[in-house]
């Protein structure tokens, strides 16, 4: 679509022309400088791509993850591209409160695939490391195994995932992977989207460390119109997950909507309650991929947004939910942990300058709650509990990075914990 404006302030209308979203298309904003005047125009090509922003062709899916271990969050992004859709990588250079991104590589250890590929990170195989989901154009979903380390990583092509029966899992066209422990029994299952709106459960009923999935499919039935991307948080801290999803099930005006589903039951057995079928006044064009992740390090979720444009939109959250210290120790307490790595136990020492109420928790890289280890009084003078690796139902945790959460009624602090199988 073409428009006129004056942008050099030289007496005459320069033309800029935005490109339809096209994945044959490399262009997004180009600039066309009016070399004659205002009567006699004569338009020259200077730049394809105007404005620099974050653009990786079109159907971005976004999914962040500290894949280098060095305590921030990195971005992966997926794209549609003829013919192959690849595998974006942008290092966080910065911090984890003030996070910059730097594109690191296109095609991330050369992994791409037909027309579009989504994402989704996790430690499948039980060695403390993020293995990796890829969601293709034909619904089917490969498995790339970290060979290297949780510091540096070396993703290698397995398989195409099956289910326990052998057969290949797919959902059509346009499958979304989302890898999660639905049911704390300390191993991940695979929920899925695709382009027929459906969302399904394929429960992991092997091990932490040998995936077998099972198709479940009275735990979502839901039909959330056109091309679903799941993406579940305990949204409300009520103690369960709740549902996130595109959705491009409303008119062509008004394309690309993200919902939100609360669950009145549990994660055994959900109840989903429709919240919102817009959660955001704006349309996004379709193809709607949400991730929620506290990218400022400030207690709470934020949500950004993969759309057909292959942007990223960004909400930040800016309702107070909790206290963000600095990692000075607080006044009235001191906190150390041993060993860290741990395998077996990691021993928690909390000293106290004077006598009050406190919490211990244990969350997961979520921010899901996993363990409650203390909530009381402690005295003052040194307090020691233990961490075993497990989960408030007993059930061991898969390994991987994890957060120890110390609060009194005024100080909070946060030690990071690596727990090694």
């Amino acid at each position: 679509m073409p428009r006129l404006a004056d942008i050099d302030a030289d007496n005459d209308l320069d033309l800029f022309i935005t490109v339809l979203y096209d994945p044959t298309v490399p262009q997004s904003l180009m600039f066309y400088r009016n070399q004659g005047n205002e009567n006699n125009p004569d338009f020259t090509l200077e730049n394809e791509n105007f404005l620099k922003t974050l653009d990786v062709g079109i159907h971005s899916s976004p999914v962040f993850v500290d894949i280098d271990n060095d305590e921030d969050l990195d971005l992966f992004m997926g794209n549609a591209k003829s013919p192959n859709g690849t595998l974006h990588f942008f290092e966080n250079t910065g911090t984890a409160k003030d996070p910059a991104f730097q594109l690191a590589d296109s095609v991330y250890f050369g992994i791409e695939g037909d027309l579009t590929i989504t994402p989704s990170f996790g430690d499948l195989d039980g060695d403390g490391d993020y293995d990796l989901l890829i969601g293709e154009f034909l619904g089917k979903f490969s498995f790339y195994e970290n060979t290297g380390t949780q510091f540096s990583s070396n993703l290698q092509f397995v398989e195409q995932v099956k289910d326990s029966s052998g057969n290949f899992i797919s959902v059509g066209n346009y499958a979304r992977p989302f890898l999660m422990d639905i049911d704390g029994d300390s191993d991940l299952d695979l929920v899925t989207g695709g382009f027929n709106g459906h969302i399904r459960l394929y429960r992991n009923v092997g091990t932490s460390s040998n995936y077998s999935f099972v198709f479940e499919q009275s735990y979502f039935n839901l039909d959330v119109g056109d091309v679903s991307a799941p993406f579940l948080i305990d949204y409300d801290n009520d103690g369960d997950y709740d549902l996130f999803t595109g959705s491009d099930s409303v008119s062509i005006e008004d394309l690309g909507n993200t919902l939100y589903y609360r669950n009145d039951g549990n994660n055994i057995n959900p109840v989903w309650t429709l919240m919102s079928d817009k959660y955001l006044n704006h349309s996004f064009g379709g193809y709607i991929v949400p991730f929620l992740t506290d990218i400022d390090n400030d207690t709470d979720k934020d949500l950004f947004i993969g759309n057909i444009k292959g942007g990223l939109y960004y909400f930040e959250n800016t309702i107070i939910t909790g206290i963000n210290y600095d990692d000075q120790q607080p006044e009235n307490f001191t906190l150390e942990v041993f060993p860290n790595p741990f395998n077996s136990q990691a021993n928690i020492l909390v000293s106290m300058n004077k006598t009050e109420e406190v919490t211990i928790y244990i969350y997961n890289t979520l921010g899901q709650r996993v363990r409650q280890l203390y909530n009381g009084v402690l005295q003052v003078g040194k307090n020691k509990f233990t961490w075993d690796g497990k989960n408030d139902k007993k059930n061991i945790l898969p390994s991987g990075n994890y957060f120890l959460v110390v609060k009194t009624f005024d100080n909070l602090k946060t030690i990071k914990l690596i727990l090694l199988k």
